[in-house]
């Protein structure tokens, strides 16, 4: 793994940088996972709150007021853990990883290779929250999980994410992350994978992160946490198609609805399953290939 210094007291200096904006709402989407049957969830937002700053009281109650986000976010994870799984491909980038558990139950399999790129004040947080996984589990460090600083619009932090790679396929994961680029960040981003895809014939890069203008117009938490997303939302899905598709990428559409019968969330929130069921017919899944 992967062990580059971060200097905590200067990630702090930046507190109101974009980037710290962004890393924040991971912690969201991990206190969000505690609900679901994902292994480790519990346990990482546990860690993350003694060993890093815990989440404000008032952001645990808005996401528990706001359960409709819930199944997406389990509905998007389970998916993407599916698409990998029937992928069969063992070198795995997971963009903007936040504190997702995927790398670090996928090590478990020695012929995996994993590599994870996030901002640097959350890659500090993660290592930290990877060792003590580590600890509790009485495992010894997994050398195939690759926990790298990085943003994912920087070409040369891009490449970096190569070298543990054969030229064999690549999973490219984007889970959450594209609702806070502008298309101009959008573009480099898919710029980069491409470039990936192309050193890896054969690869896939897939995101549920198809989100449209109309997903959120009617919404006011789209400023939540100083960040105004609207503007970076796809006006349509054929907008969404013809984006991607400017980039030479081939695309395959999932549906998020296929993951509800694995759902845990809208029973234990008590949820009418009619309209999980419909909200997650809505959301797209982009699976692209070269």
């Amino acid at each position: 793994m992967t062990q580059t210094q971060t200097n905590p007291a200067s990630t702090a200096a930046t507190s109101t940088s974009f980037g710290e904006k962004i890393s924040f709402t991971a912690d969201v989407v991990a206190f969000a996972r505690t609900s679901t049957d994902i292994p480790l969830c519990p346990e990482i937002f546990d860690i993350a709150e003694k060993i890093g700053a815990p989440l404000d009281p008032k952001e645990k109650a808005r996401t528990n007021e706001e359960p409709h986000i819930i199944p997406y976010m389990e509905a998007r994870y389970k998916l993407t853990d599916r698409l990998l799984e029937n992928s069969g491909y063992t070198q795995v980038i997971e963009l903007a990883s936040g504190l997702s558990p995927r790398g670090f139950i996928a090590c478990d399999d020695p012929y995996v290779q994993y590599v994870e790129i996030d901002l640097p004040e959350k890659m500090f947080l993660k290592r930290k929250i990877v060792d003590e996984l580590h600890r509790r589990q009485g495992t010894g460090r997994y050398s195939n999980l690759h926990l790298e600083e990085g943003n994912v619009i920087n070409t040369n932090d891009m490449e970096a994410t190569e070298t543990y790679f054969s030229r064999d396929p690549v999973f490219i994961v984007c889970e959450g992350l594209l609702r806070y680029l502008s298309f101009a960040d959008k573009e480099k981003l898919a710029k980069n994978v491409r470039r990936i895809m192309e050193q890896h014939p054969g690869s896939i890069w897939t995101t549920p992160d198809i989100h449209l203008l109309c997903d959120v117009e009617n919404l006011t938490t789209t400023t939540r946490w100083g960040v105004d997303v609207k503007p970076n939302m796809f006006r349509d899905i054929h907008h969404a198609r013809e984006f991607f598709r400017g980039f030479g990428f081939l695309i395959e559409e999932r549906s998020l609805a296929e993951m509800f019968d694995r759902l845990v969330t809208p029973k234990r929130f008590n949820m009418d399953e009619r309209d999980v069921r419909t909200a997650l017919e809505k959301r797209t899944v982009f699976v692209m290939t070269l």
